[in-house]
């Protein structure tokens, strides 16, 4: 009799730590939730050797590009390239939760603690929002960072040869993208894709005199409608970045910023 109340004591008491662990990861899942602070905007930021920059968002379905960002100080800060902080948009309300990627894979979860800093480069004319945060972030390891709670890798991307390799609609239908002519003063440099035993030219890339270095830093999802973008970045003096949305083998430009001195 003692030994059959045992076991049932123990039965009890193993359905309750099970039931309480189930809580306790519920719990912990809602927490996580909760921790991760979504601007509806989405904004999408980038990393260079000085800080974070903001690169855009995504919003009803739309893309928004830095250059059509408004607030109201704008027209005097250009014009006088003043810096302004603690800039109030609705792009970066400064309390946002960031997934940060390498070329290959999520490497961190970051946050930023204050309004961006709007200044205008007397070079290019260019809007520049630099992102504040207290977290040191190696811009060799990472790329760039997005404002979502959706796996902006949804699946596995490989680089190989400086080529990048993925699954583009999850049927496994392979493609390789590559640069031709990537790292010289040809007039042209054009991004290759080969898919289904073809190779099409999806982008085509001007250069000027200067030597233009452009290097693929990323397939991303940036908006989670479960499609990548390819994040191209022009190395040299009159560098940039710019963001393709690839649907099958048709490109568009979706948002570009000119990082020239």
């Amino acid at each position: 009799m003692k030994i059959t109340n045992t076991i049932v004591i123990l039965i009890i008491a193993v359905l309750f730590c099970s039931c309480n662990s189930e809580n306790t990861d519920e719990k912990s899942s809602e927490i996580a939730t909760q921790s991760f602070i979504q601007n509806e905007m989405r904004p999408i930021v980038f990393v260079t050797h000085e800080g974070l920059f903001l690169l855009g968002g995504f919003s009803n379905n739309q893309w928004i590009k830095v250059q059509n960002i408004k607030f109201d100080e704008l027209s005097e800060a250009r014009n006088t390239f003043k810096q302004v902080m603690n800039v109030d948009i609705n792009l970066l309300k400064g309390d946002e939760t960031f997934n940060f990627y390498s070329k290959q894979e999520f490497v961190s979860q970051i946050s930023v603690n204050s309004r961006p800093y709007y200044y205008s480069s007397p070079a290019s004319g260019e809007d520049f929002y630099a992102v504040p945060t207290d977290v040191n972030i190696p811009n060799e390891n990472l790329t760039i960072g997005i404002n979502g709670d959706w796996e902006a890798m949804p699946r596995e991307v490989q680089l190989i040869d400086n080529s990048f390799i993925f699954d583009t609609d999850g049927n496994n239908d392979k493609a390789k993208i590559s640069l031709a002519n990537g790292n010289n003063d040809d007039e042209k440099v054009e991004v290759l894709m080969e898919y289904k035993s073809q190779v099409f030219k999806i982008i085509e890339l001007q250069t000027s005199n200067i030597p233009q270095i452009y290097e693929c830093i990323s397939i991303l999802d940036l908006n989670g409608d479960g499609r990548f973008e390819i994040i191209i970045l022009d190395t040299s003096t009159s560098g940039g970045i710019f963001v393709w949305d690839i649907n099958d083998i048709e490109t568009t430009r979706v948002l570009s910023l000119d990082l020239g001195d």
